[in-house]
């Protein structure tokens, strides 16, 4: 099998990466290569796809390419595309701009003390000066080394041009991709939301690899790189970690809870010895009923990643899609078959209810934003209902409310 040239290349890289941050080495294998001539140099976008222009790589030698790869994956594990929507409703190039140079600033800094000796010229540091000025960053006032995306985007904002036209570096923050800045390019593949959720399980589960490694090797990972990373590691609260304590047979895993009876042998019987018990796993029949109600746009990964964690307690949960009407049942074995549907307005008290009637499972997980009816009467299984949004919105007494707002996601 030949491999393209821009392949051979990022093989190499990620070779090299794995041994630099081997924390992120899932990061590097899961990410998706597209070459394009419409990115002057690299860009990642929010689904962990990585655009790259062929002649930039073949520039680059190949320790100064795998710190450009690097970079590009910090943008997406630290979260920047996410931060910038939640200070600007309506982002304009100016402040898209400066966001991806604060962004910049936040990641050179991380990689400095391990790799800085392979940082292309021209890319964006803490000891420069801002583009098309002559200001230096450190001399802006209140601005120091060590500090947030968001805090860099605020001091550095009054110097930037009101009409950017990049500065022409290796890693331009000008042409930074949607991993930055949130913003999505003409020249993205536009990810579907169950896409954006894995990724996002993904970059958690590198923090978390992250932590791991510096618990047994202390001084393994960059003490700012590790600081960052503990924000994500904050994880969604799980609604499925209730089922153990409200369902009279639940599970802490797949396979079940085991309960010890002579109505099964015991593998370990022998024919001469006296009669053992044998273990039986029981685990709760589980609907998961998803609202895909105009009100939860926005919130489609809180609601995904609830789908995902309960596809790690549940052998193969029914998952309805329902807005005022059904939109789709099924049982899933993965979060990709998952797609929402409806968008239209919202009536969960009669999707719990049917399913409660209909079905009968003996616990309804209600993934919702609070802004429905519920259910008149009590339901005969076990109701948790978890909170994307409105977390101290009025719900019923008798069902189990996990608040999903408290997760950093």
């Amino acid at each position: 099998m030949n491999l393209s040239i821009v392949s051979r290349l990022l093989s190499r890289s990620k070779l090299l990466l794995n041994g630099w941050t081997p924390y992120f080495s899932h990061v590097y294998a899961i990410m998706r290569t597209v070459e394009t001539t419409e990115v002057p140099t690299m860009a990642v976008d929010q689904a962990n796809r990585l655009y790259c222009n062929r002649a930039f790589m073949e520039s680059l030698g190949k320790l100064e390419l795998a710190y450009c790869l690097l970079h590009e994956v910090m943008h997406v594990v630290l979260g920047h595309c996410k931060r910038l929507r939640s200070m600007v409703d309506e982002v304009t190039e100016r402040e898209r701009y400066c966001w991806n140079i604060g962004a910049d600033l936040v990641v050179q800094q991380m990689l400095f003390s391990r790799w800085g000796c392979h940082e292309p010229k021209g890319i964006v540091t803490i000891n420069g000066c801002i583009p098309d000025t002559e200001t230096r960053y450190l001399s802006v006032s209140g601005l120091r080394k060590g500090m947030s995306v968001e805090q860099y985007y605020s001091l550095l904002l009054p110097y930037m041009p009101q009409q950017p036209s990049g500065n022409g570096s290796a890693i331009d923050p000008f042409n930074a991709g949607s991993g930055s800045d949130g913003v999505p390019k003409d020249y993205e593949v536009a990810p579907t939301v169950a896409e954006q959720a894995m990724c996002q399980h993904a970059m958690d589960g590198a923090a978390a690899e992250a932590e791991r490694q510096e618990s047994s090797c202390a001084g393994s990972v960059p003490g700012e790189l590790l600081s960052a990373l503990k924000f994500r590691l904050r994880k969604q609260p799980d609604p499925f970690d209730t089922l153990r304590s409200i369902v009279s047979r639940s599970v802490a895993s797949p396979l079940g809870q085991e309960e010890f009876t002579y109505r099964r042998i015991s593998r370990r019987q022998r024919p001469d010895a006296v009669r053992r018990k044998g273990v039986v796993r029981y685990a709760p029949e589980c609907s998961i009923i998803v609202d895909t109600s105009g009100s939860m746009r926005g919130y489609e990964d809180k609601a995904l990643i609830a789908i995902a964690q309960g596809l790690r307690k549940v052998q193969r949960p029914r998952v309805i899609a329902y807005d005022c009407r059904c939109q789709s049942a099924q049982r899933l074995t993965g979060l990709s078959q998952f797609e929402f549907k409806g968008y239209g307005g919202t009536s969960m008290d009669t999707a719990v209810e049917d399913e409660d009637r209909d079905y009968r499972p003996d616990v309804i997980v209600l993934v919702t934003d609070g802004e429905t009816s519920w259910p008149r009467v009590r339901t005969r299984a076990k109701l948790i209902i978890a909170l994307v949004k409105n977390g101290d919105c009025h719900t019923p007494s008798w069902a189990k409310t996990v608040d999903l707002t408290k997760g950093v996601i």
